[in-house]
């Protein structure tokens, strides 16, 4: 019943349905609103916390960035985002202690269906006007390409991530899931996630959708991949004429403007880690933007580098960087553990973690989504998945 709801799961609820379109600093109240609720029932009476190895490196990556950000160019802007961070900590907190596995399913249930309002936008987008094309476009090599769409986010690339990682919440449940009408209801959004993915044209994002789809078909049943590849390549073949070429230009290298930009980046953002990679930058793209000036190229400009890894070990230093990669990686080994002991079924929870944070470092070497709110959301979610799936297991919740 909902008046038997804790105050801090409500206010985590009420996160999930409005994350994808609401602003980040809304977003981030809400879910500090669910982490200060919890921690001061905690503090003044309330049972012990279990802290698990991923809670205590979650923990010291969040400190390592502040004492970084304290020695910033910018300390005022690190801290803005270090705000965001912290309340996404707390909901990973709130998530891994305070829910059960059955709220963990309508969470996600909140976290999958809210995707259908920037999915009814993308739709508005295709047939409209949509921002300015050429800044996402390079028409030398792609000519028949008019209009990426990017809904309520800032370019089509984090849109497609979002819309990947939302995608394979929708397959576990799926998966999971044990009605008719909830299979239906479940595959119908995801067909027109796909769809969206596919007019993002964003090429990292069908990359990591492909990759990670193989992962969780192998999960599911591994035959299942002799069919998923020629069905895959087949598809690829009898696509229209713009994605064919859009496919086509993966492999075209230097001659994509795009690929070359971010291959100077990567440059300059790796002289950038000789100079600052032990201590970083101090958390937030914004600080490395301050910083880039000083190394980048006459006539480039970037908010960030346009590389996961790079990215976090310029903001977070050698420490956070580490910190970082031990919780993605434990992560994720976890996740293989228990689905291969438990199965597909029995590991939803397990499967939406994995193939979430497979999806994030896949698209992460050619691109950094993580300074989108909703898509960083998405990151700690999957950690926060984990740890409740270790908690649940060892405390036999």
């Amino acid at each position: 019943m909902i008046e038997k709801i804790k105050m801090e799961k409500a206010f985590v609820y009420a996160g999930a349905l409005i994350f994808p379109i609401a602003n980040a600093k809304v977003s981030s109240l809400v879910f500090l609103l669910a982490f200060l609720t919890w921690a001061g029932k905690k503090i003044f009476g309330g049972k012990p916390v279990s802290i698990s190895t991923l809670d205590i490196s979650a923990i010291a990556f969040f400190f390592v960035n502040v004492v970084g950000s304290l020695f910033s160019y910018d300390p005022v802007s690190c801290f803005k985002q270090l705000v965001m961070l912290s309340s996404l900590i707390g909901a990973y907190f709130v998530i891994s202690n305070e829910f059960d596995k059955g709220e963990i399913r309508v969470l996600l249930m909140f976290i999958f269906f809210s995707s259908a309002i920037p999915v009814l936008y993308g739709y508005y987008q295709s047939g409209a006007s949509a921002g300015n094309q050429d800044l996402w476009i390079d028409r030398s090599i792609n000519p028949d390409l008019e209009t990426r769409i990017y809904s309520f986010f800032t370019n089509p690339n984090i849109y497609g991530e979002y819309l990947v990682n939302t995608f394979f919440i929708g397959l576990a449940l799926i998966a999971s899931n044990k009605t008719k009408i909830g299979k239906f209801l479940l595959a119908l959004l995801c067909i027109a996630i796909t769809h969206q993915i596919v007019l993002t044209y964003s090429r990292g994002a069908w990359i990591t959708y492909a990759a990670g789809l193989g992962i969780f078909l192998f999960a599911y049943n591994w035959k299942f991949i002799a069919a998923f590849v020629p069905l895959g390549i087949a598809g690829a073949a009898f696509s229209p004429p713009v994605v064919r070429q859009r496919l086509a230009s993966i492999l075209s290298g230097f001659q994509d403007s795009s690929f070359y930009y971010r291959v100077e980046i990567w440059k300059n953002a790796f002289e950038m880690v000789k100079d600052y990679g032990l201590t970083g930058l101090g958390y937030g793209y914004q600080s490395f933007h301050q910083y880039y000036a000083h190394y980048k190229m006459p006539g480039y400009n970037a908010t960030h580098s346009h590389n996961l890894y790079l990215q976090v070990w310029l903001e977070s230093g050698i420490v956070g960087f580490v910190l970082f990669m031990y919780m993605a990686a434990s992560s994720v080994f976890y996740n293989v553990r228990a689905i291969t002991k438990t199965g597909i079924r029995g590991s939803f929870k397990e499967l939406t973690s994995l193939t979430i944070i497979f999806a994030i470092l896949l698209h992460g070497l050619i691109d950094y989504t993580l300074f989108d709110y909703r898509v960083c959301f998405q990151f700690w979610l999957a950690l926060s998945l984990t740890a409740f799936a270790s908690k649940e297991k060892r405390l036999g919740r």
